[in-house]
């Protein structure tokens, strides 16, 4: 018989390994820009689209006095900010897609 707090703690697990698991990020080779807000992290595509992010505690992440934005290979939910008394880790909630550009519209410039 399963016992009731086994049963938690893999919902539990399951739940919170869920997003991470997801295929919701963005490469890095992929960027063209990246804008910080004292809030949000915008991130701009190569391919015109940009991502959203809110960022979690948003008052201990130094976004207006950062030197240097750090990102690994593939960019999810987290960021480093250099400032010159050291670096935070800033966190996000889940990327948002707030702005894609059609085929229409990139084929009408070309």
């Amino acid at each position: 018989m399963v016992k009731p707090i086994g049963v938690v703690a893999m919902l539990f697990l399951l739940l919170t390994s869920g997003p991470a698991l997801a295929d919701d990020y963005i490469k890095r080779s992929d960027l063209k820009q990246i804008a910080l807000s004292s809030t949000h992290i915008y991130y701009h595509t190569t391919e015109g689209n940009v991502y959203s992010g809110k960022i979690i505690r948003h008052r201990e992440c130094p976004t207006g006095r950062y030197r240097k934005v750090e990102l690994s290979n593939r960019i999810s939910r987290s960021f480093k900010l250099h400032t010159p008394e050291g670096f935070s880790t800033c966190r996000t909630h889940e990327l948002e897609k707030i702005y894609e550009t059609s085929e229409e519209m990139v084929a009408s410039v070309r």
